[in-house]
């Protein structure tokens, strides 16, 4: 998670511009120079040689056009105020093509293998999300996290190779690099296991892979888009979901999929699971028990709580404080700090959903986009 540290604890209106200006070229230039070296000049699906990837987009692109402005959304950094460190994450208005973007697949597989769940017809239907559908998001969510994992592997490695080589700071640095260098090794090849799955049911015409939590077609179109897989840590009773700090590479989280696609004139809402995931059963029943707005509500409180790529709105900062959000969406893992912790239920304070009325519910008729 090494990625999502840089520029915490910083405060951009603290530092001189021009120190921020070279602190992001020094930044640039070192992750052109991973890129550069963690390219395997093939696709990660196909196994095709490429000489070049697609700039793959994580959220479809008809949903960050429908919330876009000028072509550009509002990225999380409007809210977490992190200085850029030469990161597309760090951009406070991103544009539609450089918003949670990665580079791991050859442009044929990205224009082929998501055509299901990314063709915005597919959502005006009483009906949910086929199995296919489902698949194909849980794929490009993985292909995404495999991407990011393999990246900060290479740029862990590269900056422990160039840590001080003696006395207390290279200890404690060294020993910190490691830490984090092996858990996301773990995150990696846990990821590439997912992505496998999905992939498999993918190319089956009738499967039954992913189990539907929730599925609503709301009427109008919110100020959020999202699509990411998250380790749900506490559940609504305070019960433990997912050990987050549990270092054994034989334990295993387990995700759940959380999508908010804003279309023309509605938002498709879904929650998903692998079929047969019990860890997730006591929550989901929590859950169902919630009146509608009070599931939107809790939706709407974990995408600050634990995601990292969402998109909002290019206008909503002109008609919510969006430092309200902030404490919440500090918690993330865009934040977090390395803390001596052992174990997932000491996180449950900070963690819990029981606040989840607390912050602005973006994904209310209130906050509409139209």
């Amino acid at each position: 998670m090494f990625f999502e540290h840089i520029g915490e604890g910083i405060d951009k209106n603290s530092i001189p511009k021009n120190l921020e200006i070279e602190l992001n070229k020094r930044m640039s230039r070192t992750i052109s120079e991973v890129r550069a070296d963690t390219k395997d000049g093939v696709c990660f699906h196909c196994g095709k040689p490429v000489t070049s990837f697609c700039n793959s987009l994580n959220v479809p692109h008809f949903c960050l056009e429908n919330i876009g402005v000028d072509g550009k959304v509002t990225g999380p950094n409007a809210i977490l105020g992190l200085p850029s460190m030469g990161i597309s994450i760090g951009k406070e208005f991103p544009g539609i093509g450089e918003a949670g973007t990665f580079r791991i697949i050859c442009r044929e597989c990205d224009s082929k293998i998501f055509q299901e769940y990314e063709n915005p017809d597919n959502y005006y239907k009483a009906t949910p999300p086929t199995q296919k559908m489902l698949a194909e998001m849980a794929m490009k969510n993985y292909l995404k996290f495999i991407s990011k994992r393999k990246f900060e592997i290479a740029l862990l490695e590269k900056t422990l190779e160039q840590c001080p080589q003696s006395g207390i700071e290279y200890y404690f640095e060294k020993t910190e690099l490691e830490t984090r260098l092996k858990t996301s090794r773990i995150d990696l090849d846990a990821y590439i296991n997912e992505y496998r799955y999905a992939k498999k049911y993918a190319s089956k015409d009738n499967n039954n892979g992913f189990y539907i939590i929730y599925y609503r077609l709301l009427d109008y179109v919110v100020p959020v888009a999202i699509q990411a897989p998250i380790a749900v840590s506490i559940d609504l009773e305070g019960n433990v979901v997912n050990d987050i700090v549990n270092m054994d590479p034989g334990y295993k989280l387990v995700d759940l999929h959380l999508c908010v696609f804003p279309l023309k004139s509605q938002t498709a809402i879904i929650l998903f699971i692998n079929e047969g995931e019990k860890r997730y059963r006591k929550f989901y029943k929590q859950f169902r028990k919630l009146t509608e707005d009070g599931k939107l509500s809790v939706i709407n409180y974990l995408i600050f709580l634990y995601c990292e790529d969402y998109f909002l709105a290019k206008e909503l900062p002109s008609k919510v404080d969006l430092r309200q959000l902030k404490n919440i969406a500090s918690l993330t893992p865009v934040a977090w700090d390395v803390r001596p912790i052992t174990h997932a239920s000491a996180y449950a304070e900070e963690f819990t959903l029981s606040k989840w009325n607390c912050i602005p519910n973006l994904l209310s008729e209130r906050y509409k986009v139209r």
